[in-house]
């Protein structure tokens, strides 16, 4: 159900009409949501709503199996690749950033004027072309930092898939812990406050063994969980 974005449009005629067919959708049919966030905010707008089932996407990572970890010396270094998504924290991120030089950033995805010398963007990218520049980013700790609003807890759990298929440490906003499922491993820090983002990059970098031995099992829950063989197994077994 795609729909549900609207709710946060700045247009309130828009936000209203999608509120109204949310209700009556959900009065009169069955709804696949791929969030438990997705779920939640239906039935706040109509809580005698029909069956609602919650269905990720499923994820098939073959592109990212080149990717070698590379441990090569201490430094230590955060990566994030996808969208400049509007919400996600980048004006705390930046800031981080801007005040610890000595914490290394590379983003794949986008350009921005940013001139600080700890900060790398790679733009647009193809997955060879990501795998291949990852695989010279020596002990990296990839990063999504989600912002607290509804848009942000409603979202795909396909970025978080992404992420832990690759077996490194991931620092995460909290406002996505209903959408990690059982992702323990993941790194949280409360969404919005850039006081609990620093003090998470530091954690990690400090402790960055630990938390690289703790992750090592993501993939493999990944393979067996989220794949869309198990995602299609499991919804078929349901009683839809």
């Amino acid at each position: 159900m795609k729909s549900i974005t609207g709710l946060n449009s700045k247009n309130k005629i828009v936000r209203n009409i999608v509120k109204f067919s949310i209700f009556l959708i959900s009065k009169f049919s069955k709804i696949i949501v791929v969030s438990e966030s997705s779920k939640n905010k239906i039935i706040s707008i109509n809580k005698k709503s029909n069956y609602i089932y919650i269905m990720p996407n499923g994820f098939s990572g073959e592109y990212l199996q080149k990717f070698k970890l590379n441990t090569k010396g201490d430094k230590k270094n955060l990566i994030y690749f996808g969208k400049r998504q509007n919400y996600y924290d980048w004006n705390n991120l930046y800031e981080i950033l801007k005040n610890n030089p000595n914490i290394n950033m590379h983003i794949f995805g986008f350009t921005e004027k940013k001139y600080f010398s700890n900060i790398n963007f790679y733009g647009p990218f193809d997955h060879e072309s990501l795998i291949s520049e990852m695989n010279n980013i020596a002990n990296p700790i990839l990063i999504i930092h989600p912002d607290d609003s509804d848009i942000a807890k409603s979202g795909s759990p396909m970025k978080l898939f992404e992420y832990a298929y690759l077996n490194l440490p991931i620092i995460i906003g909290d406002s996505l812990k209903n959408t990690c499922g059982d992702f323990e491993e993941f790194i949280f820090y409360e969404s919005g406050s850039r006081e609990y983002l620093e003090l998470a990059i530091n954690d990690v970098i400090n402790n960055y063994d630990y938390y690289l031995n703790n992750s090592r099992n993501l993939r493999s829950k990944v393979e067996i969980k989220y794949s869309w063989k198990k995602i299609v197994e499991i919804w078929l077994e349901s009683k839809h």
